[in-house]
């Protein structure tokens, strides 16, 4: 196994393996956002069984970068300057972000697929994007270790130059297929578990390695289609409970409320919450709405 660790030009470190015989080319990120530790450490632990040779590589190339975001990884925090998953599209060589972002991008070149691990703030289940729902990625998709298949994310962020530059708009823009893990909640030592049994699920059935030999993988996950994304209109403003990822809710249920306890968000259909953020601030992100979908195979 041909063994490669170096450092790009804003000081991130990757590990890249490759086997003498050709494969697939897998690239995988952690901690875009430096409050995420699940794929760091799930990374770091896959490292450990390369160097014992645990788990051989049998063909391919496997590149890890388990800390994108350095800075904002050693202060705990999601980001310094700016959203390292939303300026993909176009990234900014003034801020610490937007280099290591332009980094990023050079590294995926040259790869066929992308696995990017995540985790949330709010309690819930294991999730997985796919932005695209094609064969390829919902064969990456269906191997991870999550409840739920979210799709529909690009089409929330028509339309609002500067958002949605996701890693996997990124990998898109350069034909790389590839899906978003979110392992649970941030602090949850499990999410490590579903961030390493996924990357190794991943590897398997992409032929880089033996299939994985741990925990049972969860029954096919649920596909689920995002509808809607809620911006919190203010600090004032409230959830009517202290929503979990994947509450489920009925049409004409009320979500939020205004200060004066009057009704702000009322759901339009039966559905889900997706990622609620208790401390979303006034225009950021406070949640979105997935619902089941005819149109989804």
């Amino acid at each position: 196994m041909i063994i490669q660790n170096f450092k790009t030009k804003s000081g991130l470190e990757a590990y890249e393996y490759g086997s003498t015989t050709d494969g697939p080319k897998l690239i995988v990120f952690g901690a875009i956002h430096g409050d995420e530790p699940c794929g760091t450490a799930a990374m770091f632990k896959l490292i450990n069984k390369f160097k014992n040779n645990d788990i051989p590589l049998k063909k391919g190339k496997l590149t890890m970068i388990p800390v994108c975001n350095p800075e904002a990884y050693n202060q705990g925090v999601r980001f310094i300057e700016q959203d390292l998953n939303r300026i993909f599209a176009a990234p900014d060589l003034l801020t610490i972000e937007g280099r290591h972002a332009l980094d990023l991008i050079d590294l995926i070149k040259g790869h066929d697929y992308i696995l990017d691990i995540h985790s949330t703030s709010s309690h819930g289940p294991a999730f997985v994007f796919d932005d695209e729902n094609l064969p390829e990625t919902q064969k990456l998709a269906q191997a991870c270790l999550a409840d739920y298949v979210l799709t529909g994310w690009p089409v929330l962020y028509e339309g609002t130059p500067g958002e949605g530059g996701t890693t996997l708009d990124g990998a898109r823009k350069q034909n790389i297929k590839g899906v978003c893990l979110e392992c649970g909640q941030h602090d949850d030592p499990a999410a490590i578990d579903v961030a390493y049994a996924s990357l190794v699920n991943i590897m398997a059935i992409l032929g880089l390695c033996d299939p994985f030999r741990g925990p049972e993988k969860h029954s096919t996950p649920e596909t689920l289609k995002m509808t809607k994304r809620i911006l919190r209109p203010d600090e004032k403003s409230a959830f009517v409970k202290n929503w979990q990822g994947f509450d489920v809710v009925t049409k004409g249920d009320i979500l939020t409320r205004n200060q004066d306890g009057s009704p702000l968000h009322t759901a339009d259909t039966d559905g889900y919450i997706i990622m609620p953020s208790q401390a979303a601030r006034k225009g950021q992100e406070w949640f979105y709405f997935a619902e089941r979908s005819l149109d989804i195979p």
